[in-house]
Protein backbone atom coordinates (compact mmCIF):
# COMPACT_ATOMS: atom_id res chain seq x y z
CA UNK A 1 0.00 0.00 0.00
CA UNK A 2 1.41 3.20 -0.77
CA UNK A 3 2.32 5.74 1.79
CA UNK A 4 -0.48 8.04 1.03
CA UNK A 5 -2.99 4.67 1.59
CA UNK A 6 -1.56 3.89 4.43
CA UNK A 7 -1.98 7.07 6.11
CA UNK A 8 -5.37 7.68 4.85
CA UNK A 9 -6.32 4.09 6.18
CA UNK A 10 -4.65 5.00 9.60
CA UNK A 11 -7.53 8.31 9.85
CA UNK A 12 -9.89 5.96 11.06
CA UNK A 13 -12.65 9.01 10.36
CA UNK A 14 -12.06 8.05 6.95
CA UNK A 15 -14.58 5.08 6.69
CA UNK A 16 -15.67 5.05 10.69
CA UNK A 17 -18.97 5.28 11.12
CA UNK A 18 -18.78 8.27 13.69
CA UNK A 19 -17.08 10.16 11.03
CA UNK A 20 -17.68 13.72 10.82
CA UNK A 21 -16.53 14.77 7.34
CA UNK A 22 -18.72 11.74 5.76
CA UNK A 23 -21.48 14.17 7.63
CA UNK A 24 -23.64 11.09 8.71
CA UNK A 25 -26.36 12.39 10.81
CA UNK A 26 -25.94 12.95 14.18
CA UNK A 27 -28.13 10.21 16.55
CA UNK A 28 -30.52 11.27 19.02
CA UNK A 29 -33.26 10.81 20.58
CA UNK A 30 -36.88 11.25 19.47
CA UNK A 31 -39.01 12.81 22.03
CA UNK A 32 -41.54 10.27 23.00
CA UNK A 33 -39.62 7.36 22.42
CA UNK A 34 -36.18 5.41 23.69
CA UNK A 35 -35.18 4.83 20.55
CA UNK A 36 -32.10 6.56 19.56
CA UNK A 37 -33.00 7.09 15.91
CA UNK A 38 -30.62 9.40 13.08
CA UNK A 39 -33.43 12.13 12.30
CA UNK A 40 -32.18 15.85 12.12
CA UNK A 41 -34.93 17.79 14.60
CA UNK A 42 -35.96 21.04 12.96
CA UNK A 43 -38.99 23.56 13.73
CA UNK A 44 -40.14 26.03 10.53
CA UNK A 45 -43.24 28.19 11.45
CA UNK A 46 -44.11 26.40 14.69
CA UNK A 47 -44.18 22.63 13.00
CA UNK A 48 -41.33 20.19 14.34
CA UNK A 49 -40.13 18.44 11.27
CA UNK A 50 -37.83 14.99 11.80
CA UNK A 51 -36.12 14.45 8.73
CA UNK A 52 -34.44 10.93 8.29
CA UNK A 53 -31.48 10.81 6.00
CA UNK A 54 -33.22 8.36 4.31
CA UNK A 55 -36.61 9.08 4.00
CA UNK A 56 -38.81 12.11 3.72
CA UNK A 57 -40.88 12.86 6.50
CA UNK A 58 -43.00 15.35 7.93
CA UNK A 59 -45.18 14.63 10.57
CA UNK A 60 -48.35 17.05 11.65
CA UNK A 61 -48.72 15.20 14.82
CA UNK A 62 -47.03 15.30 18.13
CA UNK A 63 -43.29 13.53 17.16
CA UNK A 64 -43.30 9.81 17.59
CA UNK A 65 -40.88 7.55 15.99
CA UNK A 66 -41.81 7.06 12.29
CA UNK A 67 -38.34 4.68 11.44
CA UNK A 68 -40.78 1.88 11.17
CA UNK A 69 -44.00 3.16 9.92
CA UNK A 70 -45.79 1.58 6.76
CA UNK A 71 -46.53 3.49 3.34
CA UNK A 72 -50.16 4.21 3.98
CA UNK A 73 -49.41 5.77 7.73
CA UNK A 74 -46.78 8.46 5.89
CA UNK A 75 -50.11 10.12 4.70
CA UNK A 76 -50.04 11.69 0.93
CA UNK A 77 -46.34 12.65 1.33
CA UNK A 78 -44.07 10.49 -1.67
CA UNK A 79 -41.58 8.58 -0.38
CA UNK A 80 -37.87 8.66 -1.73
CA UNK A 81 -37.29 6.11 -4.58
CA UNK A 82 -35.23 3.23 -3.20
CA UNK A 83 -32.64 0.80 -5.04
CA UNK A 84 -32.39 -2.45 -4.08
CA UNK A 85 -30.18 -3.10 -0.54
CA UNK A 86 -27.45 -4.63 -2.58
CA UNK A 87 -27.48 -2.12 -5.41
CA UNK A 88 -27.81 0.56 -3.02
CA UNK A 89 -24.48 -0.69 -1.22
CA UNK A 90 -22.93 -1.36 -3.85
CA UNK A 91 -23.62 2.63 -5.28
CA UNK A 92 -22.91 4.15 -2.01
CA UNK A 93 -19.06 2.01 -1.80
CA UNK A 94 -18.14 2.96 -5.52
CA UNK A 95 -19.27 6.35 -5.10
CA UNK A 96 -17.17 6.77 -1.54
CA UNK A 97 -13.99 5.33 -3.64
CA UNK A 98 -14.48 7.70 -6.60
CA UNK A 99 -15.35 10.39 -4.29
CA UNK A 100 -12.13 10.19 -2.32
CA UNK A 101 -9.07 9.63 -4.93
CA UNK A 102 -11.62 12.31 -7.05
CA UNK A 103 -10.68 14.38 -4.08
CA UNK A 104 -6.78 13.37 -4.05
CA UNK A 105 -6.80 13.56 -8.37
CA UNK A 106 -8.80 17.52 -7.73
CA UNK A 107 -5.89 18.64 -4.91
CA UNK A 108 -2.83 17.12 -6.93
CA UNK A 109 -4.51 18.81 -9.96
CA UNK A 110 -4.95 22.47 -8.52
CA UNK A 111 -2.09 22.82 -6.62
CA UNK A 112 0.19 25.52 -7.09
CA UNK A 113 3.28 23.57 -5.19
CA UNK A 114 4.42 20.40 -4.16
CA UNK A 115 2.62 19.30 -0.90
CA UNK A 116 3.94 16.99 1.90
CA UNK A 117 2.22 13.59 2.13
CA UNK A 118 0.57 15.69 5.32
CA UNK A 119 -1.12 19.14 3.45
CA UNK A 120 -2.20 16.18 0.38
CA UNK A 121 -4.27 14.36 3.07
CA UNK A 122 -5.88 17.08 4.72
CA UNK A 123 -6.40 19.25 1.11
CA UNK A 124 -7.90 16.06 0.07
CA UNK A 125 -10.46 15.76 2.94
CA UNK A 126 -11.50 19.03 2.52
CA UNK A 127 -11.95 18.93 -1.34
CA UNK A 128 -13.52 15.28 -0.45
CA UNK A 129 -16.19 17.28 2.03
CA UNK A 130 -16.62 19.79 -0.38
CA UNK A 131 -17.40 18.08 -3.65
CA UNK A 132 -19.58 15.29 -1.50
CA UNK A 133 -21.78 17.74 0.41
CA UNK A 134 -22.30 20.15 -2.81
CA UNK A 135 -22.97 16.40 -4.68
CA UNK A 136 -25.34 15.12 -2.28
CA UNK A 137 -27.11 18.81 -2.06
CA UNK A 138 -27.64 18.74 -5.87
CA UNK A 139 -29.01 15.14 -6.34
CA UNK A 140 -31.33 16.15 -3.27
CA UNK A 141 -33.06 18.44 -5.04
CA UNK A 142 -32.90 16.82 -8.45
CA UNK A 143 -34.27 13.98 -7.35
CA UNK A 144 -36.94 14.74 -4.93
CA UNK A 145 -38.02 18.12 -7.01
CA UNK A 146 -37.25 17.40 -10.46
CA UNK A 147 -40.44 15.46 -11.52
CA UNK A 148 -42.93 17.89 -9.50
CA UNK A 149 -44.59 20.76 -11.05
CA UNK A 150 -44.42 24.58 -8.44
CA UNK A 151 -48.61 24.25 -8.53
CA UNK A 152 -48.21 20.25 -6.93
CA UNK A 153 -49.94 20.72 -3.78
CA UNK A 154 -46.92 18.46 -2.03
CA UNK A 155 -44.57 20.47 -3.25
CA UNK A 156 -44.31 23.02 -0.36
CA UNK A 157 -43.91 20.31 1.68
CA UNK A 158 -41.26 18.45 -0.50
CA UNK A 159 -38.91 21.67 -0.92
CA UNK A 160 -39.03 22.54 2.64
CA UNK A 161 -37.66 19.20 3.79
CA UNK A 162 -34.99 19.30 0.55
CA UNK A 163 -34.21 22.59 1.91
CA UNK A 164 -33.65 21.11 5.69
CA UNK A 165 -31.47 18.73 4.78
CA UNK A 166 -29.57 20.26 2.28
CA UNK A 167 -28.92 23.32 4.78
CA UNK A 168 -27.47 20.48 7.30
CA UNK A 169 -25.56 19.47 5.18
CA UNK A 170 -23.83 22.71 4.23
CA UNK A 171 -23.69 23.62 8.37
CA UNK A 172 -21.82 20.09 8.69
CA UNK A 173 -19.60 21.17 5.73
CA UNK A 174 -18.60 24.86 7.12
CA UNK A 175 -18.01 23.58 10.49
CA UNK A 176 -15.80 20.64 9.28
CA UNK A 177 -13.44 22.83 6.71
CA UNK A 178 -13.83 26.31 9.05
CA UNK A 179 -12.09 29.25 7.47
CA UNK A 180 -14.00 30.80 4.44
CA UNK A 181 -16.72 28.12 4.82
CA UNK A 182 -17.57 29.94 8.35
CA UNK A 183 -17.64 33.00 6.68
CA UNK A 184 -20.06 31.69 4.14
CA UNK A 185 -22.23 30.48 6.35
CA UNK A 186 -22.70 33.36 8.61
CA UNK A 187 -23.69 35.27 5.50
CA UNK A 188 -26.08 32.72 4.71
CA UNK A 189 -27.80 33.26 8.03
CA UNK A 190 -27.81 37.13 7.52
CA UNK A 191 -29.86 37.19 4.66
CA UNK A 192 -33.13 36.10 6.12
CA UNK A 193 -35.35 38.15 3.87
CA UNK A 194 -34.17 36.26 0.41
CA UNK A 195 -33.03 32.53 1.36
CA UNK A 196 -35.91 30.20 3.11
CA UNK A 197 -36.30 30.08 6.77
CA UNK A 198 -34.58 26.60 6.51
CA UNK A 199 -31.38 27.64 5.82
CA UNK A 200 -31.08 31.16 7.92
CA UNK A 201 -32.30 29.27 10.94
CA UNK A 202 -30.03 26.41 10.50
CA UNK A 203 -26.93 28.68 9.10
CA UNK A 204 -27.35 31.44 11.99
CA UNK A 205 -25.45 28.66 14.24
CA UNK A 206 -22.03 29.76 12.81
CA UNK A 207 -22.87 33.00 14.30
CA UNK A 208 -21.89 31.73 17.56
CA UNK A 209 -19.64 29.18 16.95
CA UNK A 210 -16.95 30.50 15.48
CA UNK A 211 -13.87 27.75 15.94
CA UNK A 212 -10.71 29.21 17.77
CA UNK A 213 -7.25 27.65 17.80
CA UNK A 214 -5.51 26.89 20.90
CA UNK A 215 -2.34 29.00 22.54
CA UNK A 216 0.05 27.17 21.01
CA UNK A 217 -0.77 28.03 17.63
CA UNK A 218 -0.80 31.48 18.36
CA UNK A 219 2.47 31.27 19.75
CA UNK A 220 3.89 29.52 16.33
CA UNK A 221 2.28 32.40 14.38
CA UNK A 222 3.86 35.12 16.46
CA UNK A 223 7.25 33.24 16.15
CA UNK A 224 6.86 33.45 12.34
CA UNK A 225 6.20 37.09 12.15
CA UNK A 226 8.27 38.97 15.52
CA UNK A 227 10.57 35.74 16.20
CA UNK A 228 9.23 36.32 19.65
CA UNK A 229 6.57 35.08 21.62
CA UNK A 230 3.53 37.49 22.50
CA UNK A 231 5.17 37.13 26.55
CA UNK A 232 8.14 38.62 25.04
CA UNK A 233 6.22 41.87 23.64
CA UNK A 234 2.95 42.46 26.23
CA UNK A 235 3.09 43.34 29.54
CA UNK A 236 -0.15 41.10 29.59
CA UNK A 237 -1.36 39.01 27.15
CA UNK A 238 -4.43 36.68 27.71
CA UNK A 239 -4.44 33.40 26.49
CA UNK A 240 -8.35 32.78 25.96
CA UNK A 241 -9.26 34.72 23.22
CA UNK A 242 -12.61 37.34 23.13
CA UNK A 243 -13.42 36.77 19.79
CA UNK A 244 -13.17 34.35 17.23
CA UNK A 245 -14.18 34.77 13.52
CA UNK A 246 -13.73 32.85 10.47
CA UNK A 247 -9.90 33.81 9.64
CA UNK A 248 -8.89 35.39 12.71
CA UNK A 249 -9.07 34.94 16.34
CA UNK A 250 -8.82 38.28 18.78
CA UNK A 251 -7.01 38.78 22.21
CA UNK A 252 -7.15 41.42 24.57
CA UNK A 253 -3.57 42.42 25.74
CA UNK A 254 -1.90 45.46 27.36
CA UNK A 255 1.08 46.97 25.46
CA UNK A 256 3.92 49.52 27.10
CA UNK A 257 4.56 51.90 23.91
CA UNK A 258 9.00 52.10 23.85
CA UNK A 259 9.34 55.75 23.53
CA UNK A 260 6.70 57.30 25.99
CA UNK A 261 6.42 54.28 29.01
CA UNK A 262 2.86 54.57 28.53
CA UNK A 263 0.49 51.36 28.88
CA UNK A 264 -1.79 50.89 26.33
CA UNK A 265 -4.94 48.38 26.12
CA UNK A 266 -5.15 46.78 22.26
CA UNK A 267 -7.01 44.50 20.90
CA UNK A 268 -4.54 41.94 18.81
CA UNK A 269 -5.68 39.92 15.89
CA UNK A 270 -3.86 36.64 15.17
CA UNK A 271 -4.85 35.03 11.66
CA UNK A 272 -5.11 30.96 12.27
CA UNK A 273 -1.97 29.36 11.38
CA UNK A 274 -1.85 27.35 7.60
CA UNK A 275 -5.07 29.41 6.30
CA UNK A 276 -3.74 30.89 3.27
CA UNK A 277 -2.59 27.31 2.27
CA UNK A 278 -5.92 26.14 2.76
CA UNK A 279 -7.83 29.15 0.88
CA UNK A 280 -5.68 28.58 -2.35
CA UNK A 281 -7.06 24.62 -2.36
CA UNK A 282 -11.03 25.76 -1.58
CA UNK A 283 -11.03 28.54 -4.11
CA UNK A 284 -9.82 25.75 -7.02
CA UNK A 285 -12.36 23.36 -5.39
CA UNK A 286 -15.29 25.43 -5.45
CA UNK A 287 -14.52 26.70 -9.00
CA UNK A 288 -15.18 22.47 -9.73
CA UNK A 289 -18.18 22.60 -7.76
CA UNK A 290 -19.25 25.77 -9.77
CA UNK A 291 -18.73 23.93 -13.43
CA UNK A 292 -20.58 21.00 -11.61
CA UNK A 293 -23.60 22.91 -10.66
CA UNK A 294 -23.73 24.50 -13.85
CA UNK A 295 -23.71 21.56 -15.65
CA UNK A 296 -26.57 20.05 -13.55
CA UNK A 297 -28.76 23.19 -13.45
CA UNK A 298 -28.15 25.44 -16.40
CA UNK A 299 -29.94 28.05 -15.18
CA UNK A 300 -27.30 28.77 -11.82
CA UNK A 301 -24.26 30.76 -14.16
CA UNK A 302 -22.28 31.59 -11.47
CA UNK A 303 -18.79 30.53 -11.78
CA UNK A 304 -18.08 34.37 -12.35
CA UNK A 305 -18.33 34.26 -8.58
CA UNK A 306 -15.24 32.26 -7.94
CA UNK A 307 -12.52 35.11 -9.31
CA UNK A 308 -14.47 37.30 -7.23
CA UNK A 309 -14.18 34.99 -3.97
CA UNK A 310 -10.24 35.15 -5.15
CA UNK A 311 -10.27 39.03 -5.05
CA UNK A 312 -11.88 39.26 -1.82
CA UNK A 313 -10.42 36.69 0.31
CA UNK A 314 -6.89 37.87 -0.25
CA UNK A 315 -7.72 41.59 0.55
CA UNK A 316 -8.66 40.21 4.10
CA UNK A 317 -5.94 37.40 4.40
CA UNK A 318 -3.45 40.69 4.54
CA UNK A 319 -3.81 42.63 7.74
CA UNK A 320 -1.49 45.30 6.66
CA UNK A 321 -4.14 46.20 4.00
CA UNK A 322 -6.89 46.29 6.60
CA UNK A 323 -4.89 48.69 8.91
CA UNK A 324 -4.47 51.02 6.00
CA UNK A 325 -7.91 50.41 4.99
CA UNK A 326 -9.24 51.76 8.43
CA UNK A 327 -7.15 54.91 8.55
CA UNK A 328 -8.26 55.32 5.23
CA UNK A 329 -12.26 55.68 6.28
CA UNK A 330 -11.22 57.23 9.37
CA UNK A 331 -9.81 60.43 7.23
CA UNK A 332 -12.90 60.27 4.95
CA UNK A 333 -14.86 60.57 8.10
CA UNK A 334 -12.55 62.73 10.46
CA UNK A 335 -15.23 65.49 11.58
CA UNK A 336 -17.72 63.16 12.27
CA UNK A 337 -18.69 63.20 16.07
CA UNK A 338 -20.34 59.55 15.89
CA UNK A 339 -18.00 57.54 13.98
CA UNK A 340 -14.79 56.03 15.34
CA UNK A 341 -11.95 53.42 13.89
CA UNK A 342 -9.47 51.60 16.20
CA UNK A 343 -6.21 53.20 15.74
CA UNK A 344 -3.47 50.65 14.13
CA UNK A 345 -0.43 49.99 16.05
CA UNK A 346 2.03 49.42 13.28
CA UNK A 347 4.86 48.18 14.77
CA UNK A 348 2.60 45.19 15.62
CA UNK A 349 1.28 44.76 13.01
CA UNK A 350 2.40 42.22 10.22
CA UNK A 351 0.54 41.01 7.15
CA UNK A 352 -0.81 38.41 9.78
CA UNK A 353 -1.22 39.49 12.99
CA UNK A 354 -2.96 43.60 13.26
CA UNK A 355 -2.77 45.18 16.73
CA UNK A 356 -4.80 47.81 17.36
CA UNK A 357 -6.90 50.19 19.95
CA UNK A 358 -9.41 48.02 22.20
CA UNK A 359 -12.61 49.42 22.17
CA UNK A 360 -15.30 48.75 25.09
CA UNK A 361 -18.72 48.78 22.77
CA UNK A 362 -21.37 46.71 22.29
CA UNK A 363 -22.81 44.92 19.20
CA UNK A 364 -24.92 46.79 17.21
CA UNK A 365 -27.82 44.20 17.43
CA UNK A 366 -27.64 43.55 21.53
CA UNK A 367 -30.77 45.36 21.89
CA UNK A 368 -29.73 44.54 25.88
CA UNK A 369 -26.61 46.09 25.70
CA UNK A 370 -27.96 49.59 23.71
CA UNK A 371 -30.98 49.97 26.44
CA UNK A 372 -27.66 49.99 29.22
CA UNK A 373 -26.10 52.50 27.43
CA UNK A 374 -29.17 54.77 27.19
CA UNK A 375 -29.54 55.19 23.56
CA UNK A 376 -32.45 54.89 21.57
CA UNK A 377 -32.56 51.93 18.68
CA UNK A 378 -34.17 54.85 16.58
CA UNK A 379 -30.73 56.70 16.64
CA UNK A 380 -28.47 53.63 16.34
CA UNK A 381 -30.29 52.78 12.85
CA UNK A 382 -30.64 56.43 11.64
CA UNK A 383 -26.65 57.09 12.16
CA UNK A 384 -25.76 53.63 10.77
CA UNK A 385 -27.58 54.14 7.41
CA UNK A 386 -26.12 57.89 7.77
CA UNK A 387 -22.54 56.86 7.60
CA UNK A 388 -23.49 53.53 5.03
CA UNK A 389 -24.83 56.07 2.41
CA UNK A 390 -21.98 59.00 2.97
CA UNK A 391 -19.64 55.77 2.28
CA UNK A 392 -21.20 54.80 -0.80
CA UNK A 393 -22.90 57.93 -2.43
CA UNK A 394 -20.26 60.63 -1.75
CA UNK A 395 -16.88 58.91 -0.99
CA UNK A 396 -17.34 55.87 -2.94
CA UNK A 397 -14.98 53.85 -0.44
CA UNK A 398 -17.44 51.28 0.89
CA UNK A 399 -16.57 48.50 4.07
CA UNK A 400 -17.97 45.47 2.53
CA UNK A 401 -18.66 43.45 5.28
CA UNK A 402 -20.99 44.91 7.57
CA UNK A 403 -22.64 42.20 9.70
CA UNK A 404 -23.60 42.94 13.39
CA UNK A 405 -19.99 41.20 14.77
CA UNK A 406 -17.90 44.41 12.94
CA UNK A 407 -20.14 47.28 13.77
CA UNK A 408 -20.09 48.20 17.76
CA UNK A 409 -21.91 51.06 19.56
CA UNK A 410 -20.41 52.99 22.67
CA UNK A 411 -22.57 56.16 23.90
CA UNK A 412 -21.15 59.85 24.21
CA UNK A 413 -23.01 62.76 25.88
CA UNK A 414 -24.28 65.49 23.59
CA UNK A 415 -25.16 68.23 25.61
CA UNK A 416 -27.96 66.61 28.02
CA UNK A 417 -28.42 63.40 25.73
CA UNK A 418 -26.90 60.46 25.47
CA UNK A 419 -26.38 59.96 22.06
CA UNK A 420 -24.53 56.83 20.31
CA UNK A 421 -20.81 56.39 18.39
CA UNK A 422 -20.87 53.67 15.82
CA UNK A 423 -17.04 51.86 15.92
CA UNK A 424 -16.68 50.10 12.62
CA UNK A 425 -13.91 47.37 12.65
CA UNK A 426 -12.61 44.41 10.91
CA UNK A 427 -11.65 46.67 7.77
CA UNK A 428 -10.18 44.16 5.55
CA UNK A 429 -13.16 44.19 2.99
CA UNK A 430 -13.59 46.77 1.06
CA UNK A 431 -14.70 48.29 -2.67
CA UNK A 432 -13.62 51.32 -4.26
CA UNK A 433 -16.60 52.21 -6.77
CA UNK A 434 -15.28 54.06 -9.69
CA UNK A 435 -16.56 57.42 -9.91
CA UNK A 436 -19.03 56.74 -13.38
CA UNK A 437 -20.67 54.07 -11.13
CA UNK A 438 -21.46 55.92 -8.17
CA UNK A 439 -23.02 58.40 -9.69
CA UNK A 440 -24.98 56.06 -12.12
CA UNK A 441 -25.69 54.35 -8.52
CA UNK A 442 -26.96 57.58 -6.77
CA UNK A 443 -29.49 58.57 -9.55
CA UNK A 444 -30.76 55.00 -9.77
CA UNK A 445 -31.85 55.09 -5.61
CA UNK A 446 -33.37 58.92 -6.53
CA UNK A 447 -35.20 57.61 -9.03
CA UNK A 448 -35.92 54.78 -6.90
CA UNK A 449 -36.80 56.41 -3.88
CA UNK A 450 -39.14 59.06 -5.69
CA UNK A 451 -40.92 56.53 -7.99
CA UNK A 452 -39.29 57.77 -11.43
CA UNK A 453 -39.49 54.93 -13.50
CA UNK A 454 -38.06 56.46 -16.36
CA UNK A 455 -34.77 57.30 -14.69
CA UNK A 456 -34.96 53.93 -13.09
CA UNK A 457 -34.38 52.03 -16.45
CA UNK A 458 -32.40 54.75 -17.63
CA UNK A 459 -29.52 54.11 -15.07
CA UNK A 460 -30.62 50.37 -14.64
CA UNK A 461 -29.28 50.25 -18.23
CA UNK A 462 -26.26 52.12 -17.74
CA UNK A 463 -25.07 50.22 -15.06
CA UNK A 464 -25.38 47.24 -17.24
CA UNK A 465 -28.74 45.45 -16.22
CA UNK A 466 -30.40 45.76 -19.49
CA UNK A 467 -33.61 44.51 -19.79
CA UNK A 468 -33.31 42.72 -16.55
CA UNK A 469 -33.44 46.35 -15.11
CA UNK A 470 -36.35 45.22 -13.26
CA UNK A 471 -35.39 42.97 -11.37
CA UNK A 472 -31.99 45.25 -10.39
CA UNK A 473 -34.56 47.78 -8.63
CA UNK A 474 -36.60 44.60 -6.69
CA UNK A 475 -33.30 43.46 -5.51
CA UNK A 476 -32.44 46.80 -4.09
CA UNK A 477 -35.71 47.57 -2.95
CA UNK A 478 -37.75 44.35 -2.25
CA UNK A 479 -40.36 46.17 -3.44
CA UNK A 480 -42.96 44.57 -6.47
CA UNK A 481 -43.47 47.93 -8.16
CA UNK A 482 -41.49 51.36 -8.42
CA UNK A 483 -43.76 53.88 -6.19
CA UNK A 484 -42.41 56.66 -3.83
CA UNK A 485 -40.33 54.76 -1.25
CA UNK A 486 -39.94 57.89 0.93
CA UNK A 487 -43.92 57.48 2.41
CA UNK A 488 -43.83 53.59 2.09
CA UNK A 489 -42.75 51.88 5.47
CA UNK A 490 -40.28 49.04 5.51
CA UNK A 491 -42.18 45.80 4.03
CA UNK A 492 -43.14 43.23 7.08
CA UNK A 493 -39.88 40.11 6.69
CA UNK A 494 -42.95 37.65 5.80
CA UNK A 495 -43.52 39.74 2.98
CA UNK A 496 -40.23 40.29 1.58
CA UNK A 497 -39.85 36.39 1.89
CA UNK A 498 -43.08 35.99 -0.50
CA UNK A 499 -42.29 38.11 -3.01
CA UNK A 500 -39.05 37.00 -3.18
CA UNK A 501 -39.83 33.73 -3.65
CA UNK A 502 -42.59 34.32 -5.82
CA UNK A 503 -40.52 35.70 -8.33
CA UNK A 504 -37.52 32.75 -7.92
CA UNK A 505 -40.76 30.41 -8.16
CA UNK A 506 -41.67 31.80 -11.46
CA UNK A 507 -38.68 31.24 -13.52
CA UNK A 508 -36.49 34.73 -12.38
CA UNK A 509 -33.71 32.67 -10.74
CA UNK A 510 -31.99 32.50 -14.58
CA UNK A 511 -33.06 36.51 -14.62
CA UNK A 512 -31.08 37.43 -11.52
CA UNK A 513 -28.05 35.52 -12.35
CA UNK A 514 -27.73 37.11 -15.72
CA UNK A 515 -27.85 40.41 -13.98
CA UNK A 516 -25.51 39.94 -11.44
CA UNK A 517 -22.99 38.38 -13.99
CA UNK A 518 -23.66 41.57 -16.18
CA UNK A 519 -23.21 44.34 -13.37
CA UNK A 520 -20.13 46.13 -12.64
CA UNK A 521 -17.69 43.63 -10.19
CA UNK A 522 -17.23 46.31 -7.70
CA UNK A 523 -20.86 46.74 -7.40
CA UNK A 524 -21.70 43.44 -6.00
CA UNK A 525 -20.09 44.08 -3.02
CA UNK A 526 -22.57 46.83 -2.20
CA UNK A 527 -24.75 44.83 -3.06
CA UNK A 528 -24.06 42.70 -0.34
CA UNK A 529 -23.66 45.69 2.17
CA UNK A 530 -27.01 46.63 1.32
CA UNK A 531 -28.55 43.15 2.37
CA UNK A 532 -26.50 43.19 5.38
CA UNK A 533 -27.46 46.56 6.44
CA UNK A 534 -31.14 45.92 5.72
CA UNK A 535 -30.94 42.94 8.12
CA UNK A 536 -29.23 45.06 11.00
CA UNK A 537 -32.34 47.70 10.62
CA UNK A 538 -34.86 45.07 10.89
CA UNK A 539 -33.10 43.43 13.90
CA UNK A 540 -32.96 46.91 15.46
CA UNK A 541 -37.38 46.76 14.63
CA UNK A 542 -37.04 49.05 11.86
CA UNK A 543 -37.15 52.14 13.46
CA UNK A 544 -36.50 54.31 10.77
CA UNK A 545 -37.37 54.49 7.28
CA UNK A 546 -34.00 53.94 5.62
CA UNK A 547 -35.19 54.89 2.40
CA UNK A 548 -35.80 58.80 3.70
CA UNK A 549 -32.44 58.93 4.78
CA UNK A 550 -30.57 57.72 1.98
CA UNK A 551 -32.83 60.19 0.08
CA UNK A 552 -31.75 62.68 2.19
CA UNK A 553 -28.03 61.99 1.18
CA UNK A 554 -28.93 62.16 -2.31
CA UNK A 555 -30.66 64.95 -2.38
CA UNK A 556 -27.98 66.94 -1.19
CA UNK A 557 -25.34 65.67 -3.31
CA UNK A 558 -27.33 65.85 -6.51
CA UNK A 559 -28.85 69.25 -5.92
CA UNK A 560 -28.23 71.85 -8.61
Amino acid sequence: MSRLGLLLASRGHLIGPRSHWMMLPRWRSIPGTSARTPYRTFTVNSSELHVHPNRLQIPSTPAVNTRHKTESQHGDLPRKRELPKRGLALALLAGALALVLGGVASTVMISDSPLTLTELYTQSVRSYRTLYAFGMIAFDYKWNLGGLDVDDPKYKKVRSAVHLRSAYRMLDLCQANKGVFIKAGQHMASLTHILPSEYTSVMSILQDQAPHVNYRDVESVFMMEFGRLPSEIFLNFERTPIASASLAQVHRAVWVHPTTGKEMEVAVKVQYPGLREKVAGDSKTLALVMKGVTLLFPEFQFEWLVPEFRKSIAMELDFVNEGRNSEMIAANFKGHKQFHVPAIVWPLTTHRILTMEYIHAVKINDLRGLQRLGVARSDVARLLIELFSEQIFVHGFVHSDPHPGNIMVRAKWAGWKRVPEIVLIDHGLYRRLPNEVRLNYCKLWKALVLGNKEDVELYGRKLGAGDYHKYFSVMLTLRPNIGRLDVQAEAAREEVKKLVRGAFDRGAIEAIATLLERLPRDLLLVLRNNDLLMSINKDLGNPVNRFVSILEHLSYLLSP
